[in-house]
């Protein structure tokens, strides 16, 4: 079985703030307060759900929560409170306000689809046929919101939001329809694709923010007819790029994995090619995301 983790963009309203954007902070609140007049909602954001391939089978996936602090409400408790809705319009984060919110819609999860890890401290809930019909149909979903149910007493739970090193996540778990290909098996997004014009037989993937990372490989597939050679970069600042690994030549219709050896701001891989003519077909998968080059 393989598996994928989706990292969100995350923010959450306030009907206290009702003009309020809190997408800048580190924790997301949940549920109400003052004897449940105000009512706090966090949003996540994926910006991937949207792209998710037909050639995979679903095993299970779930929404996953770190709290920020210890839980002290029985798993009774919680299943009665927490709500998740799909978010089923785009949106910007940093705009987003009680005033200002995006379209929802109800999940109607059951109670066998939540479940608290009181030794990690991570809340989850089962969203598997969200992702399946994500994955087999047209439909699309930008992000999922988190609430609680009104009540008379202040039920008000914080969560680590995405600019913690404790970020939210979906992970799926699944198994390739058609499982030939082990190096590139482990991405399950549709293929994106960049057109690039070499002059000089040089070019470069997008920069990735790896801030959220501690670990990390890129796959690459040289799909064109001659070896190219990649070298690994990283920035602190996404301009002062410099070599982290030393070459690797990729032969031609080969997969190579380039690994990750420090950590700055962002990374991306400076492609030579070869050939004396560009003409290069290169596929690039990094931690979930996927970039497809075509180099003419």
């Amino acid at each position: 079985m393989l598996y994928s983790k989706l990292y969100p963009k995350s923010s959450y309203i306030s009907s206290y703030r009702k003009d309020g954007s809190f997408y800048y902070k580190n924790t997301l609140l949940v549920g109400n307060y003052l004897y449940g007049d105000i009512h706090y909602i966090s949003l996540l954001k994926f910006s991937d759900l949207k792209d998710l391939n037909k050639d995979i089978e679903i095993v299970n996936a779930s929404l996953n929560l770190y709290l920020t602090d210890e839980c002290n409400s029985s798993i009774e408790e919680l299943i009665r409170l927490f709500v998740l809705f799909k978010i089923d319009e785009n949106f910007n984060l940093e705009d987003t306000t009680w005033n200002n919110s995006p379209r929802l819609s109800s999940l109607n999860l059951d109670k066998k689809d939540f479940s608290y890890d009181s030794r990690s401290n991570i809340i989850s809930f089962s969203i598997t046929p969200l992702i399946e019909e994500l994955s087999e149909n047209n439909n699309y979903a930008y992000g999922l919101a988190l609430m609680c149910r009104p009540g008379i007493n202040s039920t008000l739970y914080k969560f680590y939001s995405s600019n913690s090193n404790n970020q939210p996540f979906i992970l799926v778990n699944y198994e390739k329809c058609n499982n030939k290909n082990k190096e590139t098996a482990e991405i399950i997004f549709k293929e994106r694709e960049f057109n690039v014009n070499s002059l000089e037989n040089e070019f470069y993937s997008p920069n990735i923010d790896i801030s959220n990372f501690n670990t990390g490989t890129y796959f690459v597939k040289n799909k064109s007819s001659s070896n190219i050679k990649a070298y690994l970069q990283i920035s602190p600042n996404s301009i002062d790029f410099t070599d982290d690994v030393v070459e690797v030549e990729i032969n031609a219709n080969n997969t190579a994995a380039l690994a990750l050896a420090k950590f700055l701001k962002y990374s991306r891989i400076r492609f030579v090619n070869s050939s004396p003519n560009p003409n290069s077909n290169i596929c690039v998968w990094f931690q979930g995301q996927t970039f497809d080059y075509h180099i003419r």
